[in-house]
């Protein structure tokens, strides 16, 4: 079979009934502003059948072009609403805390009630309560959407001695970047030094009595296996990156309206 092309738009096509029905209509939008007029006033030179498939042509040209802007639109307004998290918290005056993520373990505020909170049930109920108690200021350096689910981001601003000589793309960066499992690792490693530290200087002070009472030095011993956790354990730090999440997340305004990358 010969292939067939349009004459106005080198358009190619496989069989003569595609070929006739393009080519009644190219015809058309390829006349020129004269030529138009002039087929204007010998329209009634079409019969009723040419004119009814022109037509039906053109409503078919017509919805195809609608369905296409209206992608179009859709793919747009996407585009044009999506949410970049990183971005988004440095936009926010309110949001920017009064200290850098790499002091945060400065501002925990470690007791020896904390100790208590392991003694009675576990390390992670401690780190919880810890948390909780030291994230109530708004201004803190840790940050997570409802959106996001699972995503911790940390306000890490690079050193301003150091700006000058970064690349321009570097120093633009946003200040908010999303944590790593090590930052946590080294955290939760600082906690657990200090409340072994409380728990070794009440043992200092209280030696007479521990060595005299059983049960004493027992419930010493378990707070002590209770404290020694390995935070490289993936399922126990998963544990304590869901309690941060639940403590710091916060959510975005009409987010029904965007998409959150």
């Amino acid at each position: 079979m010969t292939e067939k092309y349009c004459v106005f738009c080198g358009k190619k096509y496989a069989t003569t009934h595609t070929y006739n029905k393009h080519i009644l209509l190219c015809n058309l939008l390829h006349k020129t502003e004269k030529e138009r007029k002039k087929e204007q006033a010998n329209m009634l030179s079409m019969n009723q059948s040419e004119m009814i498939q022109v037509i039906h042509l053109l409503a078919a040209k017509c919805n195809q072009l609608e369905r296409k802007v209206d992608d179009l639109a859709k793919w747009v307004t996407k585009e044009r609403n999506k949410i970049n998290v990183l971005e988004w918290l440095s936009l926010q005056p309110d949001l920017q805390p009064d200290y850098v993520f790499s002091d945060l373990f400065h501002h925990l505020v470690i007791q020896e009630r904390h100790v208590d909170i392991v003694k009675q049930n576990n390390l992670i109920e401690c780190l919880d309560v810890l948390f909780t108690e030291s994230f109530q200021d708004k201004k803190i350096p840790v940050r997570a959407l409802t959106h996001k689910p699972g995503h911790l981001y940390v306000y890490d601003p690079p050193n301003p001695d150091l700006k000058e000589l970064l690349p321009a793309s570097a120093a633009s960066t946003s200040a908010w970047r999303e944590s790593k499992n090590p930052e946590w690792i080294v955290l939760c490693n600082q906690i657990q030094k200090t409340l072994l530290g409380i728990i070794s200087e009440w043992k200092k002070k209280h030696r007479t009595v521990i060595d005299r009472n059983d049960k004493i030095c027992e419930e010493y011993n378990r707070t002590m296996m209770k404290l020694l956790i390995s935070f490289q354990d993936e399922s126990t730090l998963n544990k304590i990156k869901r309690i941060l999440f639940e403590i710091v997340k916060m959510e975005i305004r009409k987010t029904s309206e965007y998409e959150v990358i």
